[in-house]
């Protein structure tokens, strides 16, 4: 009586006097270890209970509570053994079958607990409790539509479930149904005002519906109602630097891993993060024995950035791939059909708009032989139309947008538009879809361009690159086979320029003096290659370093270390966003382009080149750490390529100071413009064609992927063109 009226301390006192009398009465023992574990007595509440399962050894509800505070104590195998005591000693406990799955649910054991709730719903089939974590352990196996069915029953069964309603939400958002999933988390709070969990799923369907700003009002709704929320800071973090809020993304990242160390690949966020602000002070020494020991301590994109290491990247994919995007075989085998008349090829990306991507692939997708291809767009991420997105649409046979599908739905669509070939062109980058390849939306699934490294992951079959790139000893350090194009990257034929007048006083430049530029994201320089810079200028009197910037932490950051190593702040010049065209005219107010190591610029090294402004690399060991040596060799420049680190700061200080050989070196690059490779973008096309080709025939011989070498096509007739510099 006194337990049911919750007046536990006398309950309490009065059990320990029938205890002294009755050692072994193991009701006495059962109801006083129950309230010690309600009272937070763990250590005694165990002790009692195993007392009372000693002297009746085949009681169910005496397994069960025994179990529970084992659980409680952290000691989970040993409360699973009693919980399989538990349905031993009796089937039909549907609370012990509903405990017991509980717990092999948090053990990530998703399967046996969904056969542990179905074992407590074939006893009690309106348990609610029971299809609700089941809902959930179908989430875990990414079941979605089956927990949804199981959450809408739970809601059926008990409305004012308010956990329930944010289950709901959460499979909502899995499926990208975001505008559904916020009306489930609005119920949610309803219900429960205080709800954390609820606030801060609407903040990630706002952040996926691209309404960031709205997203981070909800993240501190949910960090002001439970302050240890490391999930909304981390979010809240994403969020504020989507919106160029760097610094504030960087505590909100720091905070989320103060609260929760072993943060999964967050640690890697922050490096990028620093990197981002140019705040070297931080970088953590230790992340690659991390990664190398198996830890999942850091996303690919980070290791790209900050590691010329092809093993150590190859090792964070596959960490990373197996632990978000395994591969799922629920949809079967593609059945092979009938061989069509053209070979379909479905482009995947984010960035079908004004995104350096898309001014890389737009010359590929409009002088692809249409007699022999056809094009199929496959576009998520932000939905933006602008005059990009318009003109990939115009050159491409079909366009679907997958926004608010599932990665699921979306490879079985793919599938059923018979596409022959899968190419992400997002990689491991900002709002990829892995998702839809670890499903195998296509025969052949191949990554290029967007994301420059290994995938890690068995589904993607090929990765494009080139001869520089992946040289054959390299081979061993990508899971994918080597398709080796004559060069790798895909270029337009020609790049819109500003013809308004420009000078270097109204870029802020001075105007004498040797300017050595970097227009590169800020997150690939690192402190070694600053320090060269640095000791470059030292060694050019009167040169400066024009920079583009992401925002003010990183050229009040970018000062400090100038002035910190001796050199005035006022020689480095910082050049913010503008209009692409206005960009590209902008680029030849420079005199030599300073590539970053190990992550080389891309679109940024191929619009200096086309422009006629030369590029100084330095050869890596990495696919990103090699692209500027693939652009220079495709354009027939290798005389720029720096074999070391030494070799690049004396290259650099010879060029500026050797005014006749700049020169010479300049006239080759505008001689090479229009008959080199790199810009000749129907050759590419027929390249790239040829490749793909090969990959079919392959695949519909029965045979397994392998390495491809593409023998170079002809040269195609270039006529000048009038926005050519």
């Amino acid at each position: 009586m006194l337990y049911q009226q919750r007046r536990l301390p006398e309950a309490d006192r009065l059990l320990s006097q029938i205890l002294q009398r009755a050692s072994g009465d193991v009701g006495a023992l059962h109801l006083a270890g129950l309230i010690a574990q309600e009272t937070g007595r763990l250590p005694r509440a165990a002790s009692l209970l195993s007392k009372a399962v000693k002297l009746s050894p085949r009681t169910a509800p005496l397994l069960d509570a025994l179990a529970g505070v084992l659980n409680d104590l952290g000691r989970r195998h040993d409360a699973l053994a009693q919980w399989d005591k538990a349905t031993q000693a009796d089937p039909a406990f549907a609370d012990a079958w509903v405990n017991r799955g509980t717990l092999l649910k948090a053990l990530n054991r998703p399967a046996d607990a969904v056969d542990s709730y179905d074992r407590a719903l074939a006893i009690e089939t309106s348990f609610a409790e029971a299809h609700y974590n089941r809902a959930l352990a179908l989430g875990q196996l990414r079941r979605f539509p089956e927990a949804l069915d199981g959450l809408d029953r739970t809601i059926a069964l008990n409305p004012g479930f308010a956990d329930a309603h944010v289950g709901r939400g959460t499979i909502l958002a899995e499926l990208q149904r975001h505008e559904d999933a916020m009306g489930s988390f609005r119920r949610a709070i309803a219900l429960r005002p205080d709800h954390a969990e609820a606030h801060y799923n609407i903040g990630t369907s706002l952040l996926g519906l691209g309404r960031t700003r709205d997203a981070i009002a909800w993240f501190d709704k949910a960090i002001a109602l439970r302050p240890d929320h490391a999930d909304a800071y981390h979010n809240r973090g994403i969020a504020q630097e989507e919106l160029g809020l760097h610094e504030q993304a960087l505590h909100s990242q720091e905070k989320a891993l103060s609260l929760r160390p072993d943060f999964e690949f967050l640690a890697g966020d922050l490096l990028q993060l620093r990197l981002t602000v140019c705040d070297w002070r931080n970088l953590d020494p230790s992340m690659p024995e991390r990664i190398a020991s198996g830890e999942r301590a850091c996303a690919p994109f980070a290791a790209l950035l900050a590691f010329d290491d092809p093993e150590l990247q190859l090792k964070t994919a596959t960490i990373y791939a197996a632990a978000k995007h395994p591969a799922d075989g629920r949809l079967g085998a593609i059945e092979p059909k009938p061989r069509g008349d053209k070979i379909r090829v479905g482009y995947f990306s984010p960035d079908f708009r004004e995104h350096p991507v898309a001014r890389l692939m737009i010359g590929l997708f409009e002088n692809h032989d249409r007699s022999r291809f056809d094009t199929i767009g496959f576009a998520y991420g932000p939905p933006v139309n602008d005059t990009m997105s318009e003109r990939i649409a115009a050159a491409c046979d079909e366009m679907v947008d997958l926004r608010g599908m599932s990665d699921e739905a979306a490879a079985r669509l793919a599938r059923a538009l018979n596409v022959d070939i899968a190419v992400d062109l997002g990689g491991y980058t900002k709002f990829a879809r892995t998702g839809i390849f670890a499903f195998r939306a296509a025969p052949v699934q191949v990554s290029y361009i967007g994301y420059l490294g290994t995938m890690g992951a068995g589904y993607i079959d090929y990765i494009v690159a080139d001869k520089v790139i992946v040289p054959e000893d390299s081979r061993p350090y990508y899971s994918e086979k080597i398709v080796s194009l004559p060069n790798f990257q895909s270029n337009p034929a020609d790049r819109p320029m500003s013809d308004a007048p420009i000078s270097r006083a109204a870029a802020g430049l001075p105007e004498s003096g040797f300017v050595f530029c970097c227009f590169n994201n800020n997150f690939k320089i690192l402190p070694d290659v600053f320090a060269a810079w640095v000791r470059i200028l030292k060694a050019v009197p009167g040169s400066v370093l024009w920079l583009y910037i992401a925002g003010d932490a990183a050229e009040r950051n970018i000062r400090a270390s100038a002035g910190a190593a001796g050199l005035s702040p006022d020689r480095i010049v910082f050049a913010r966003n503008v209009p692409h065209s206005e960009y590209l005219a902008r680029l030849t107010l420079a005199d030599l382009f300073l590539d970053t190591a190990p992550y080389n610029a891309g679109t940024t090294a191929s619009d200096a080149l086309w422009v006629g402004l030369p590029v100084l690399t330095r050869l890596g060991k990495t696919f990103a750490g090699r692209m500027g040596a693939s652009l220079l060799t495709a354009v027939d420049l290798p005389e720029l390529i720096a074999p070391s680190a030494e070799a690049y700061e004396a290259m650099a200080i010879a060029l500026a100071n050797d005014p006749a050989r700049l020169g010479a070196i300049r006239g080759k690059l505008r001689a090479n413009r229009s008959t080199a490779r790199l810009f000749d973008t129907k050759r590419f096309a027929r390249d790239i064609e040829t490749a793909y080709t090969a990959m079919v025939e392959r695949y519909r011989a029965g045979l397994e992927p392998d390495h491809l070498d593409v023998t170079p096509s002809p040269a195609t007739d270039r006529s000048p063109s009038a926005t050519t510099p």
